[in-house]
């Protein structure tokens, strides 16, 4: 169990999935900035990031954990609404039990939907089970998805 673990480093590259803007100047449908979408798991934006998780202390262990992750998100239109689809490849560099390789692959589709006060998405996700020996739970997951995100403004 992880007792205290920080985000070590971080590497987003966004795509704008609807337009050729300039960084400082786009904005995603619904009047969302590319910094606000960037941080909306219901926002149609393309991007492709590579995390590194490290967890310097591990609860009743000597070890630390780390575990680079690439996450991509794809924006697709379905039967009239807008869908993004997700696929995560996590990679155990290091870990208590000293093994090392890859770990689970979850994919992820989530349906969203416009509303007055922001925006809210249904789907599913699950897991495949990828993981070498000892680095992933060794059975197929599926379950239900949901998210948010509302305007700052309707909070003001």
């Amino acid at each position: 169990m992880i007792q205290r673990s920080f985000l070590a480093g971080m590497l987003t590259i966004p795509f704008s999935a609807f337009g050729q803007e300039t960084c400082g100047q786009a904005q995603e449908p619904g009047g969302q900035s590319l910094e606000q979408a960037a941080n909306d798991p219901t926002a149609s934006l393309m991007s492709f990031q590579l995390q590194d998780f490290h967890s310097p202390d591990l609860h009743n262990t000597d070890g630390s954990a780390n575990v680079v992750q690439f996450r991509s998100a794809v924006p697709f239109t379905a039967f009239g609404h807008d869908n993004i689809a997700r696929l995560t490849l996590p990679f155990v560099t290091e870990s208590a039990s000293g093994k090392t390789g890859v770990s689970d692959t979850t994919i992820f589709n989530l349906t969203a939907f416009n509303r007055d006060w922001g925006r809210f998405g249904v789907g599913v996700v699950g897991l495949i089970p990828t993981g070498e020996r000892g680095l992933g739970a060794g059975k197929w997951a599926i379950g239900p998805a949901a998210g948010f995100a509302a305007r700052d403004e309707t909070f003001l």
